[in-house]
């Protein structure tokens, strides 16, 4: 009788053992699906933010440069048509997710590199524009994602960093063919700037299939470089030589002639190519060309 009570004690206490142990399995599993469910709601809140957070940036790029304007707190709203952008943020977009868009403006230093605040001086042509969320998780931490854009306006800038070289405003005119006045003297060789911004020549190149040399040069009216100055390297030029001329200005939309070029001798039937260098180190070289006479 004594085994058998034996036997039953030990019986009774794998029972209890295995009870607790199934109880502390069942608890595990179940502090796991919790953990899970918890994990997998804040993940889906958060890329639910994140997707928000980018459905305001891709708002603002819709909307046109001319119609942004600083703004902080902002927010955007759809009208049916176009979203736009006006104070009156942060919105409540259901969820307890909170979205505030911003327009900022932007500063450059002087050589057109972002500075940050007060180092630099406001760039009319740059905004940053920013979507930021905020949220709440399941323990009462606060959240947060936020994306942000530079927008520019290269269309039709308004201060200096966006302008375009100065050489891709300009036109050489060869359709009004050049011609020699007399033997020696080049006219009627015109420059039209394009663009609405002036630019400004600073150095001429003219090359030619000969021997002879050049002597002065006028702009207009204006000589901007002789063999006795203006301008540099002094003293009658041969083919190819860089002429450091006397700054020459030409106003947006306006057309000049390069006039009065003379040589030093007969240039009938000469072949001539330009290059023009500009004050923002851009160039321009023409096809090359064969005078009238």
């Amino acid at each position: 009788m004594s085994v058998l009570k034996d036997q039953s004690g030990s019986l009774l206490l794998e029972a209890v053992l295995a009870s607790a142990l199934l109880a502390i399995f069942v608890v595990a599993i179940a502090s796991l699906a919790v953990t899970a469910n918890q994990g997998t709601g804040k993940a889906l809140t958060r890329q639910t933010a994140a997707w928000r957070a980018q459905e305001g940036i891709e708002a603002l790029r819709t909307i046109r440069f001319e119609d942004l304007a600083p703004v902080d707190p902002g927010a955007i709203s759809w009208n049916g048509t176009s979203w736009s952008v006006g104070a009156g943020g942060p919105t409540n977009l259901g969820g307890g997710i909170i979205r505030t868009v911003r327009v900022k403006e932007v500063e450059r230093d002087g050589d057109c590199v972002i500075v940050p605040a007060g180092l630099g001086d406001v760039d009319p042509d740059t905004l940053e524009t920013e979507s930021e969320v905020n949220w709440t998780d399941a323990l009462g931490r606060p959240e947060s994602a936020i994306v942000s854009d530079l927008r520019t306006h290269y269309d039709d800038p308004q201060g200096s960093c966006f302008l375009a070289e100065q050489a891709s405003q300009i036109g050489i005119n060869l359709s009004l063919q050049a011609e020699w006045f007399g033997l020696k003297q080049l006219r009627t060789l015109y420059l039209e700037n394009l663009g609405t911004e002036p630019i400004t020549i600073e150095e001429v190149e003219l090359t030619w299939n000969n021997a002879e040399t050049v002597n002065q040069m006028f702009i207009n009216t204006t000589k901007v470089w002789s063999a006795i100055g203006p301008g540099s390297p002094a003293g009658n030029q041969p083919s190819g030589t860089e002429l450091d001329i006397l700054d020459f200005t030409i106003p947006g939309e306006t057309t000049v002639e390069i006039n009065k070029t003379q040589f030093s001798d007969d240039m009938r039937g000469t072949t001539l190519t330009l290059k023009l260098e500009f004050s923002d180190d851009s160039e321009i070289t023409s096809d090359p060309f064969t005078p009238t006479w």
